[in-house]
């Protein structure tokens, strides 16, 4: 602390003088410094919304968290740092974009408040909010600036996905790309329009939904936040057998028979913060808030009705067998999906650490077999796919002949929603960037007793593609192709040698044995989409 001294020295060859001058500045510069310790809790910002139901959370730039829900439209937050950013999540659990506090010329946004602020009333806008008069100087941390545009962060109304440049670290309370949006809200952190859920190989390998997700480090016990490059992990899950799985490219498919698929599989895997006890608070969102849709998928209970033993809304989160938490949302697609904002509540010592994210994107369908060859027979698939028709289990697509049983797949990309707003259209969206694996399960089954456990992914050396878009790569192929708008020429053909992925594992393939393939579509990040289709060897 910086402490003005109250006394001049001035030199008059007179000691006496000096002696007491520099007495009375140590003494007083003592008694401020007990008075007004550098550890200081930080004073409450506060300030009343031009519209109720919003969360209020003050974001640190080293993670630290604070959110309180608003009460009516008045809100006062005591933030985690001197200096944070504020942001909003609205009624609906949606975030709702960065409290913008000021201007830098035509180009920049301030977006830093400082503790003790008295913001007064905050105007909310589409994608973010500003207070209705100037916030006085001693409030604004002018360090904190984002590009705009006429005054809004380029960001704000598109949950981050734009294309921007800057030169800031990467974390969970810093703005990467100076877009304004940090990286607990922002769904594309670097600003190259790239979703972050496709590009986080260095950070985390790709996984199945049965393996276990790495754990984010342990809260200290007194209640700080996890280190800044720690983030709030939440993936989607859609698998699907042949005959009910349905793709935006297929003629005939509508979308009320996507959403009733959404509803009846679509899972999120959500990372339970380790170090004490984690609820996961999601505003208003239908499938994770009280009286939803929302089911754990362990033991098919509610949630978070029955996992909220002390009544405040926000379920108990717990490990399940894959380390994570599962949940089966219930939810269609307007009721999910980017920018749906969590925050996971962790109490440790009895201190309460807030850990808060976002919903990159969700799987709203699988990919979908458009047609095949095998063993000189071809075949193509018509959606909604009938019962009884090749592929499902009652009638297996059959592979003929002596040698090796080698599939010749063609598929549709699985889709996701459209950010409206980013440049996307607002429609569905074949998703580029997957991982398209072969996932056999389980061994051959027929006459006598279940198949044991299968070879899982096939290798690599069992694929083979002459598509320009697809490269061979690890457990299977990789697309190359962008994000682009949903079309049903937009497709991917690539080969699997099924006896030599059972071969692998030890494993062979009798005449009348049937094979489950789960087709996977994969992220880096961990989100996977599925279609089970049934072979039968001939």
């Amino acid at each position: 602390m910086e402490v003005k001294r109250g006394f001049e020295t001035a030199d008059r060859g007179r000691m006496s003088n000096f002696k007491f001058s520099l007495t009375a500045s140590v003494i007083a510069a003592s008694v401020l410094a007990a008075a007004a310790p550098a550890s200081a809790k930080p004073k409450p910002i506060t300030g009343k919304l031009s519209k109720p139901g919003y969360t209020v959370v003050a974001l640190a730039a080293g993670g630290k968290a604070r959110a309180v829900a608003a009460k009516g439209r008045s809100f006062k937050v005591v933030p985690p740092a001197q200096k944070v950013t504020l942001h909003l999540r609205d009624a609906d659990g949606v975030y709702a974009g960065p409290v913008v506090v000021g201007t830098k010329g035509k180009r920049k946004a301030l977006v830093g408040v400082k503790a003790g602020a008295k913001l007064g009333t905050v105007k909310v806008l589409k994608g973010y909010a500003k207070p209705k008069r100037a916030l006085a100087k001693r409030f604004v941390d002018r360090s904190a600036q984002a590009q705009a545009k006429r005054g809004v962060p380029v960001g704000a109304g598109v949950f981050g996905r734009v294309r921007a440049k800057g030169d800031a670290a990467a974390g969970q309370g810093r703005d990467q790309d100076r877009d304004g949006l940090p990286g607990a809200f922002d769904v594309d952190d670097d600003g190259d329009l790239v979703l972050d859920n496709f590009e986080r190989a260095g950070a985390r390998s790709v996984r199945t939904s049965a393996e276990p997700l790495p754990p984010l480090p342990s809260p200290p016990p007194a209640g700080g936040a996890p280190a800044a490059s720690d983030r709030l992990s939440i993936f989607s899950n859609l698998k699907l057998n042949l005959q009910e799985s349905l793709n935006a490219n297929a003629g005939g498919v509508s979308d009320a028979q996507i959403d009733a698929a959404m509803a009846q599989a679509q899972t999120l895997a959500i990372q339970v913060v380790t170090g004490g006890q984690v609820e996961l608070d999601c505003g208003g969102l239908t499938y994770c808030s009280r009286g939803g849709t929302g089911v754990a998928l362990e033991g098919n209970r509610a949630f978070p009705g029955e996992f909220d033993a002390d009544g405040d809304g926000h379920g108990l989160l717990t490990k399940g067998p894959t380390g994570d938490f599962q949940l089966k949302t219930g939810a269609k697609s307007a009721q999910i999906g980017s920018g749906d904002a969590f925050v996971e509540r962790v109490t440790s010592g009895g201190a309460e650490t807030q850990v808060p994210g976002v919903l990159n994107y969700v799987f709203s369908t699988t990919p979908a077999l458009m047609s095949w060859s095998a063993g000189g027979a071809s075949g193509a698939v018509t959606y909604p796919v009938a019962p009884g028709a090749p592929g499902t289990q009652g009638s297996p697509i059959v592979v003929a002949g002596a040698g090796d049983a080698i599939v010749t797949m063609t598929f549709w990309r699985p889709q996701r929603e459209a950010i409206p707003g980013s440049g996307e259209g607002a429609g569905w969206v074949d998703i580029g960037r997957l991982k398209y694996t072969a996932d056999v399960p389980n061994g051959p089954g027929g006459p006598g007793p279940p198949p044991g456990a299968g070879p899982g992914n096939c290798p690599a050396s069992t694929y083979s593609s002459s598509d320009p878009s697809l490269s061979v790569g690890g457990d299977g192929v990789v697309d190359s192709a962008a994000d682009r708008p949903a079309d049903p020429a937009n497709t991917l053909t690539f080969s699997v040698n099924l006896t030599q992925c059972l071969a692998a594992a030890g494993l062979g393939w009798a005449p009348g044995q049937t094979l489950q393939v789960d087709i996977q579509a994969r992220s880096e990040f961990g989100d996977n989409a599925a279609q089970k289709i049934v072979f039968q060897r001939g």
